[in-house]
């Protein structure tokens, strides 16, 4: 009996030792497969929010706290400089009645829902609430300030409402996007998207729109999903994110350079994937062409030689010596990075390049999309430097997916 008991404990703990090192192991072989799949379903029960590797993290009251403060102040600045309405042909009630011209008009979503939110409500409560928001003279000078219509106050106060909640959802869906790739201490990983949230008041430049802040959330949430491979999920957000904005077709070309490797996926998921996406995304942008096809503007406008010229004519060192900064600590350690960030950073280049034609290269609120995947990449610099461990773990691992590695971020 004693025997027997020492050769259990002996194989139960070669077992363990074994699993170890094939978890340390780089090569995906078909016997550590089942190791990865096994580890990784117990530890996936903690890779959400709180930390994941047993460390000391924000509390979860203390963090919607702070991400509630900050979002406020956020949100404070978004709506005072440069003011939501400061650009008359993407006004807030033009938006919401869908008098806007093209292309401003086509960005649907937050219009579309507030319009169902006031058709949903009552009259006498729309009614009550303008009454009340009109009565205080706090209130009233906001609402002459930002050039909104005391008239429609309740629909100004539902869309600056869904546009608040979208910053704090921004810092949830961050941090979902965060520990979907990485495995770090709980405070660290708090202190990304509370950062990331600060961070956001620069790109308030030239005009702010209705839609910006709804784009953050959507591109942080569908990210999250897709590296965690919650394809159900991915594809609602990915409608919305559609309905949002026409730059979600992004999100489809990260989809195709991540997951083109059989290694990542079978062709058949593949092709079913990339399909639906396509799908979703053309119907969706033809039924609102359709929809709108009687408004006045148009979809593109060239900027070229009315502002990027003089732009990069008049650059200065100071702008270049900065933006050099930015692009060598996304760089730094470029191979030890988790490859779906790295592919991830691909979203920028087409959007640098529509700027440069299309749209003014300065104005930061165009680089929304590829703001998560920066912040990510910035934070495995930050961990480098600081001697701060992460663990590379990119999702759940599966049978078609890389097993997790280890990444080296000492200094």
């Amino acid at each position: 009996h004693q025997r027997t008991h020492v050769n259990l404990v002996t194989l139960v703990a070669d077992g363990n030792d074994a699993g170890a090192r094939a978890s340390q192991d780089r090569r995906y072989t078909p016997q550590a497969r089942g190791t990865y799949g096994i580890t990784n379903c117990i530890e996936s029960r903690h890779s959400s929010y709180p930390a994941n590797d047993g460390s000391i993290s924000v509390s979860r009251p203390l963090f919607l706290a702070i991400c509630l403060l900050l979002s406020g102040i956020v949100f404070g600045i978004f709506i005072r400089q440069p003011q939501v309405n400061r650009f008359q042909a993407a006004m807030f009630l033009k938006m919401v009645q869908g008098t806007a011209p093209k292309p401003y008009v086509q960005r649907v979503l937050l219009p579309v829902t507030v319009r169902l939110i006031a058709a949903a409500t009552p009259a006498g409560t729309r009614a009550a609430t303008n009454e009340w928001l009109q009565g205080r003279r706090s209130l009233q000078r906001i609402l002459d300030t930002r050039r909104w219509d005391p008239e429609y106050a309740f629909e100004h106060a539902v869309g600056m409402a869904l546009m608040y909640l979208s910053l704090v959802g921004f810092a949830y869906a961050l941090r979902h996007f965060f520990t979907g790739v990485f495995r770090a201490p709980g405070v660290f990983a708090d202190s990304v998207c509370l950062v990331a949230l600060l961070g956001v008041p620069p790109f308030f430049r030239y005009y702010s729109h209705v839609y910006d802040l709804p784009n953050l959330l959507l591109f942080a949430l569908a990210l999250a999903l897709m590296v965690r491979r919650r394809w159900g999920l991915f594809l609602l957000v990915f409608a919305a994110a559609t309905l949002n904005k026409e730059t979600a077709v992004l999100l489809t070309m990260l989809f195709v350079i991540h997951f083109w490797s059989e290694q990542r996926m079978d062709r058949r998921s593949f092709t079913r994937l990339v399909l639906l996406q396509v799908c979703i995304f053309v119907s969706f942008q033809l039924a609102i062409s359709w929809a709108f096809r009687n408004n006045p503007g148009r979809f593109l406008f060239v900027h070229l030689f009315d502002h990027n010229i003089d732009l990069l004519q008049a650059y200065s060192f100071t702008s270049a010596v900065m933006l050099l900064g930015v692009v060598v600590a996304i760089m730094y350690k470029w191979s030890e990075k988790p490859a779906f960030l790295r592919h991830g950073l691909w979203i920028a280049v087409p959007l640098v390049l529509i700027c440069v034609v299309f749209g003014y290269l300065d104005e930061w609120r165009d680089y929304y999309e590829v703001y998560p995947v920066v912040v990510l990449l910035l934070s495995h610099t930050t961990a480098c430097i600081l001697g701060i461990e992460l663990t590379n773990i990119e999702g759940e691992a599966g049978p078609d997916q890389e097993p997790p590695e280890r990444l080296r971020t000492s200094a």
